[in-house]
C-alpha cells in the first residue's frame, strides 16, 4: 500500500469516528504520521518498550543485585502505570462503536 492510499484510508477511518476528541485521540495513538505529536508519542512508546526490556534484563544481572529491590519495584510500577494509561487511551480511541472496539480487542496486535 503506497502512502497516498494509506493516507486516504486513514482519513476515511477518521471521518467515521465521533466525537472529535475521540477522532483526535485515535489519530494520535494509531497514526504516527498524522502530526508531530503523534510521531513523538509513537517514538516515546517504542522507547518505553525498549527501556522496559532493558530494565527486565538488568534486574537479573548479578552485578545489579546490590541495588535495592524497592528501586526496581518503583521503576517497574512506573512503567506498568504508563502502559496502563496507554492501553486505556487506546480503548477509548477504538470505542466509537462496539464493533470497532470488539475487533480491536480480539486483534492479535492489540
Amino acid at each position: 500500500m503506497d502512502e497516498s492510499s494509506s493516507r486516504a484510508f486513514d482519513e476515511d477511518v477518521l471521518a467515521d469516528i465521533h466525537p472529535r476528541w475521540r477522532r483526535d485521540l485515535y489519530a494520535l495513538l494509531e497514526s504516527p504520521t498524522s502530526s508531530s505529536s503523534a510521531f513523538v508519542l509513537h517514538v516515546s512508546i517504542v522507547g518505553l518498550i525498549i527501556f522496559s526490556a532493558i530494565i527486565t534484563v538488568l534486574e537479573t544481572v548479578p552485578a545489579f543485585r546490590s541495588i535495592s529491590p524497592k528501586f526496581w519495584f518503583g521503576i517497574e510500577t512506573s512503567i506498568v502505570a504508563l502502559f496502563t494509561i496507554e492501553y486505556i487511551a487506546r480503548c477509548l480511541a477504538w470505542s466509537s462503536t462496539w464493533m470497532s472496539f470488539f475487533s480491536w480487542v480480539v486483534c492479535a496486535l492489540s
